[in-house]
């Protein structure tokens, strides 16, 4: 049996090793003092969220019954494949998350920690900004409430990335943000893919690309 590695294309192994060497690269940025880390918009639905079975409504109820006994929904709620991607992305950026999902206007900061503890996004959990979600209000659109956190908190030159859905972020599409490469938009039923991992790591990449020396 051939391995994995063998078995890889030359352009397979060619894209591999440019990976490599752009994650090497904001590695070394992360590793100087006085370090900016980046801030993550994170939508909850068709992001990470996009089982048919296992919603806000099962998560929310099981909260109002106090009883988070539902091993069924810990394991199912989060798609594998977006808890993977989103790891492999923190892994390399270190980012601070704020949560744009409307989950946060009927969940607490520590019950959103507490399912993130329980989904495998522990490094979510422990990684949230102090200004932890965005304003709400009634009928506010997504992009005005990244917008009035963006004017109120971020700090000068501070990288941004808005990750959000189709559906529910469907006026973050060519915004500003958008324009300003700040924005990846996950597809409904399908969350954040690999495909959308790239996207995120390029935008973030183009943020903290050190300036050329003089």
């Amino acid at each position: 049996m051939k391995s994995k590695k063998a078995s890889m294309s030359a352009d397979d192994a060619a894209r591999s090793r440019n990976i490599e060497l752009a994650g090497a690269g904001v590695r070394s940025r992360l590793c100087k003092v006085g370090y900016m880390r980046p801030v993550i918009f994170l939508d909850m639905d068709d992001v990470l969220v996009i089982s048919r079975e296992f919603t806000s409504f099962q998560v929310i109820s099981a909260f109002k019954a106090q009883d988070l006994d539902y091993p069924e929904l810990w394991a199912g709620l989060v798609s594998p494949e977006a808890r993977f991607n989103l790891a492999e992305l923190h892994n390399e950026f270190q980012p601070e998350y704020v949560i744009s999902s409307n989950w946060s206007s009927y969940l607490s900061q520590a019950q959103l920690q507490e399912i993130f503890q329980r989904t495998g996004l522990s490094f979510v959990a422990e990684n949230m900004h102090a200004q932890w979600t965005t304003p709400k209000g009634t009928g506010s659109p997504r992009v005005t409430e990244v917008e009035n956190w963006i004017v109120k908190y971020r700090q000068p030159e501070q990288a941004v990335l808005v990750l959000d859905d189709h559906e529910s972020g469907w006026n973050l599409h060519e915004c500003q943000l958008d324009q300003q490469g700040l924005v990846v938009l996950c597809d409904e039923w399908t969350g954040f893919t690999a495909e959308k991992l790239l996207d995120a790591q390029r935008l973030l990449r183009a943020q903290l690309r050190d300036e050329p020396e003089p």
